[in-house]
């Protein structure tokens, strides 16, 4: 048996075949492959036997006629040394067209069944995964509902000599040693559905600033090496702060907002229980609920040593959680000496969440989404188009740059949930970023659009914990100018 054949055997599903074909094509030589394919579509090659033997075997396996071991065995005999390259392309082409209806047939689909829905796999589908995996495409994302933003011009970054350019509906992508696989998740819930089929219903998101005292200690420590700090929240405060999560939620839910985004180290260890409580029983008290996502901020576990951001749903489950990778670094101000944050390991994944009208969405912590590298490969080989960073941070500029090019590069949508305390003596807090149109370049180039909030008036004087937000009114299916910029309409509001 060959080497190619081995493969092909050792194959634990058909998304590890996939993969295996697409490795036979991915050469040097993929830019001739990919014109051989063209040609051969023109001149009808593939309307002869042999491809629709292929499709043939490859819908009996979709509707459970045969089992992944005798379609193995079945496709091995049209196979001698090698698998040549017009039926590689071939096959990566139709398996795309199958793909584009995966949730049509039980062998591409992995549902876990939610109370508000069900959460879906979108990838890494394949099993073998040591240097490539596979995904499907992100679903129909924000900007592609949006009047306004479809007319911007996005920076679509894509290399058309590799055989991937030509799939729509999944892609194949190279794993980077040493880092975080990608998981993306598909979150099955139509709850945003009437803010992109109905202009006057908004989309709103509010920020929670937290608090302006503080609700932990920084404990110190220092090696030859290096020197570290971890945090210690204030035990007899987690009550308190877990009430005010609380009360802050009716709060914005009276309000008829649809996500809330509280900041980086704002959760304790009972947060999540205690929030994901409350949201499973509104769903059964209260008909009139209108919070659909809460970012829960993070918590750093002083006994594990990490620092996890969480996402819920409406009903409290939990959709994804994400470890801070990059650890911050703190100068203390007395001795100048510099300390760096006590993360015992490095995580293993990343996971990302499919929803529906917004598109694929990722949820970071802080730093982890200023590292130029990590970002510019989940923005171009995950599609991601939008972000959500719950962050403590004394400086914004970075976050603002950052998340500007986003906007302008790839459509993103992004919100920084920053807390209030690290800026008490500076202007703006967080911010909404969006794609516009700029109205003041000749050829109206895209542009990231940013809408800011600010710490409360009263805020020094009368300040409590969750006391502050701020909401953003967004109107998908509006378009407003804002100096310079044409993007979509947004208002705030304060507390």
């Amino acid at each position: 048996m060959n080497e190619l054949l081995t493969k092909f055997h050792n194959a634990k599903n058909i998304f590890d075949l996939i993969v295996e074909i697409y490795l036979s094509v991915n050469t040097c030589e993929s830019p001739l492959f990919i014109k051989n394919y063209t040609e051969n579509l023109k001149n009808g090659t593939y309307e002869r036997s042999f491809y629709q033997d292929i499709a043939q075997i490859i819908d009996e396996l979709l509707d459970n006629m045969i089992s992944f071991e005798t379609f193995k065995d079945i496709f091995s005999t049209y196979i001698s040394e090698k698998l040549p390259d017009e039926y590689a392309v071939w096959m990566l082409v139709y398996m795309d067209q199958v793909f584009s209806e995966y949730d049509q047939y039980p062998l591409l689909k992995q549902h876990l069944k939610l109370s508000s829905g069900k959460l879906g796999t979108m990838g890494p589908l394949n099993t073998a995964q040591q240097n490539y995996l596979l995904y499907y495409k992100p679903i129909k994302d924000f900007a592609s509902y949006s009047p306004s933003l479809q007319k911007i011009r996005g920076v679509k970054l894509q290399d058309l000599s590799k055989v991937t350019s030509l799939l729509e509906h999944y892609t194949i992508i190279p794993r980077i040693t040493d880092e975080p696989v990608i998981v993306v998740k598909r979150y099955y819930n139509l709850q945003f559905k009437t803010c992109f089929s109905d202009p006057d219903i908004p989309l709103k998101i509010a920020v929670v600033p937290f608090m302006k005292d503080s609700w932990f200690k920084i404990k110190l420590s220092e090696t030859p090496a290096r020197n570290y700090f971890e945090i210690h929240t204030d035990i007899t405060l987690h009550e308190k702060i877990n009430h005010a999560y609380l009360e802050v939620l009716e709060t914005l839910n009276q309000k008829q907002v649809d996500i809330v985004i509280f900041p980086e180290l704002a959760m304790n260890p009972s947060t999540k229980h205690v929030i994901s409580n409350w949201l499973a029983q509104q769903q059964i008290k209260n008909p009139a609920f209108y919070i659909k996502l809460v970012f829960l901020g993070s918590c750093w576990n002083c006994v594990e040593k990490t620092n996890i951001c969480t996402l819920l749903s409406s009903t409290g489950n939990t959709i994804l959680e994400n470890h801070k990778k990059i650890g911050f670094i703190y100068k203390d101000k007395e001795t100048k000496k510099e300390y760096y944050e006590d993360l015992s390991v490095r995580p293993l994944q990343l996971e990302a969440v499919d929803l529906d009208f917004i598109g694929r969405l990722i949820y970071l912590v802080c730093r982890d989404a200023l590292e130029d590298l990590d970002q510019a490969f989940l923005w171009n080989n995950y599609q991601i188009n939008m972000e959500v960073i719950s962050s403590y941070s004394e400086s914004l500029s970075h976050f603002e740059n950052k998340m500007r090019y986003f906007s302008q590069t790839h459509k993103g949508i992004s919100v920084l949930a920053n807390c209030c305390r690290p800026r008490l003596s500076k202007g703006p807090i967080g911010f909404l970023s969006v794609p516009a149109t700029d109205l003041s370049t000749k050829n109206q180039n895209a542009d990231g659009h940013l809408t800011y909030h600010h710490r409360n008036k009263d805020c020094a004087h009368s300040c409590q914990i969750c006391h502050c937000y701020q909401i953003y009114t967004l109107y998908p299916l509006q378009e407003k100018e804002y100096g310079n910029h044409k993007t979509i309409r947004i208002e705030q509001e304060s507390s």
